[in-house]
């Protein structure tokens, strides 16, 4: 090892650059892998120098016995000396003795050098498997570093992403303050616009009914002066003036007393009640009049409904919908509609009960919407039926057989509708605020939506002749609507302290369409002359927040009723 290590050493000196270094490489390389083994090659190299010098010592022996037997040879053919003999066998026998003794260490030392052997071959196999296991575990650690350098890099990169993120919401804050900032300033702007604009509004309409009044009381200036002037006529020629005189003497086309507007001819507007009664323990959605204006029909939120005979001020008939259930009705009547001999009674249970006039027998119960059905009317000829939803739903029923033709989708709760005198015509109002007029002939279709109203409408009826509409509204005014084709609004009713605050507070017109009333949550009944868009009369005789109202073409007959149960009929 010496002389290698010295001729290594020489060899260095004669070596330079990359060679010197790949050499001290390989030498360090070797050092590692037999600095493991020198204990074992020590071992071995002794045992081996003992096993040479054994037998060095046996072949020494070898030597010596066989001059033994020789010189004990001679001595047994020679002289005979029995002694002699006998030390020359005793020595022999010792030296065999000695030879089979370092026979067996020899033996043994090989035995002990093969051992030593496979004890080398299998640390050199468990150095080779302990050298591969860690050239894997380096090699797994060179990869866990790359891989945690990898991280390291992707984190840094996220967080350099999530700061110019957090710098971008800044920005994105600051922009949508500044845009709420001008969103509010606009709708200050926009607040600002619609005041002034009602205010210009109501001064047209100030205006507006000051040229009425102006034109009527211009107009009946007129005819007086014509009848004065008929009068003289007939005074110069001594003949008294006679009424068919006094007409021809009118403007061509008028008759009598000439208004800007309709006529002034036709209902005359109740002043006060003529009678009062206790309808309902419960609250009243809905009445309304026989065709013959004989009998009135109350539905009550305690799931009946009620006729009364207007002659005898008395109740004939309770047509029930529901049972009680520890004193609470399990089905509300939110409207009813009579026609021919049938009468209708819409619920909160999701169905509406057609029944008989006659023989106050139940025909039908119409199911298939799935929310409350607030609205529903026969059509004039009673051949189909139409009801209104809160699942944004008009269906259209066979009267006959009971069988549903149609499902109209509305795309809004349903809270009111109505049928023209002819049947053609469907009037729904929703609470999306618009009015949605449909053509009942053939394939039902919608053929016109409008919105003229800023709150749910809550009520939608045609007038007696079928050329006009008037709604009700949650934005405490009625809407007419004199051309149907062009659904335009003609005519807002309001009242400052008129309020409409039910979804089924309901307005209806009067016989001839003069006027339109309906019913305010202070109890007070209202009354517009329609074409003066003025209220005529307050009615007040309810306590509480009036819900339906009827006015019967027969009698001229107002009837109201109220949320705490009673009806009020009006003369």
């Amino acid at each position: 090892m010496a002389a290698v290590s010295i001729s290594t050493t020489a060899n260095l000196n004669q070596l330079q650059g990359w060679e010197v270094s790949v050499l001290k490489q390989l030498e360090e390389r070797n050092r590692k892998q037999t600095s493991v083994f020198s204990e074992l090659v020590q071992s071995h190299l002794s045992v081996w120098k003992q096993a040479r010098a054994l037998e060095v010592q046996n072949r020494e022996l070898d030597k010596q016995l066989v001059i033994a037997r020789h010189e004990n040879s001679l001595s047994a053919s020679g002289s005979g000396n029995d002694k002699t003999y006998q030390r020359q066998a005793r020595k022999i026998s010792e030296l065999e003795h000695q030879v089979s003794k370092l026979r067996d260490e020899l033996a043994t030392k090989y035995k002990g050098e093969a051992n030593s052997a496979n004890s080398q071959l299998e640390l050199s196999s468990a150095h080779m498997s302990l050298q591969k296991e860690h050239e894997n575990t380096q090699a797994m650690m060179n990869e866990a570093r790359e891989e945690v350098q990898t991280l390291r890099q992707t984190i840094h990169t996220l967080q350099t992403t999530d700061q110019e993120k957090d710098k971008m919401v800044d920005v994105l804050r600051n922009e949508i303050g500044g845009l709420q900032a001008m969103l509010n300033r606009s709708e200050e702007k926009v607040m600002k616009l619609m005041n002034e604009n009602n205010a210009i509004l109501e001064r047209v309409k100030d205006e507006k009914m000051r040229l009425m009044d102006e034109m009527n009381r211009m107009t009946e200036l007129n005819a007086e002066m014509q009848l004065k002037m008929l009068a003289m006529k007939n005074e110069t020629n001594k003949y008294p003036p006679t009424l068919a005189q006094a007409v021809e003497g009118t403007p061509p086309g008028k008759t009598g007393r000439v208004l800007f507007g309709r006529a002034a001819v036709g209902a005359n507007v109740p002043s006060e009640p003529m009678h009062v009664f206790k309808a309902h323990d419960t609250e009243i959605p809905s009445l309304c009049f026989n065709e013959e204006g004989t009998k009135l029909a109350t539905g009550g939120a305690d799931g009946n409904v009620r006729l009364w005979s207007l002659s005898t001020k008395s109740c004939n008939s309770v047509l029930r919908s529901s049972s009680s259930s520890g004193g609470v009705a399990t089905n509300a009547i939110l409207n009813v509609d009579i026609r021919n001999k049938f009468i209708l009674g819409c619920g909160s249970d999701r169905s509406c009960r057609i029944w008989s006039l006659e023989t106050e027998r139940l025909l039908h119960k119409f199911t298939g919407h799935s929310g409350k059905i607030y609205t529903g009317k026969f059509s004039p000829d009673c051949k189909i039926v139409a009801t209104g939803s809160t699942d944004r739903k008009v269906m259209i029923w066979d009267l006959e057989s009971g069988h549903r033709l149609r499902s109209l989708s509305c795309g809004s709760t349903c809270n009111s509708l109505d049928i023209n005198e002819d049947g053609t015509l469907l009037v729904t109002g929703h609470q999306d605020n618009r009015i949605r007029l449909w053509d009942l002939r053939a394939n039902v279709q919608q053929i016109k939506v409008v919105q003229v109203h800023t709150g749910q409408v809550t009520s939608t009826s045609f007038s007696s002749d079928g050329h006009s509409i008037l709604t009700n509204s949650m934005d405490n005014s009625l809407c007419v609507f004199n051309d149907i084709n062009t659904m335009v609004a003609s005519h807002y009713l309001k009242h400052n302290e008129f309020r409409t605050r039910s979804v089924w507070s309901r307005s209806c017109f009067s016989p001839t369409a003069k006027y339109a009333a309906a019913g305010s949550i202070d109890g007070a009944v209202y009354i517009w002359d329609v074409m003066a868009e003025k209220v005529e009369k307050v009615l007040r005789s309810h306590t509480s927040t009036v819900t339906g109202m009827a006015w019967s073409k027969p009698g001229n007959r107002l009837a109201t009723c109220d949320q705490t149960g009673f009806v009020v009929m009006w003369k």
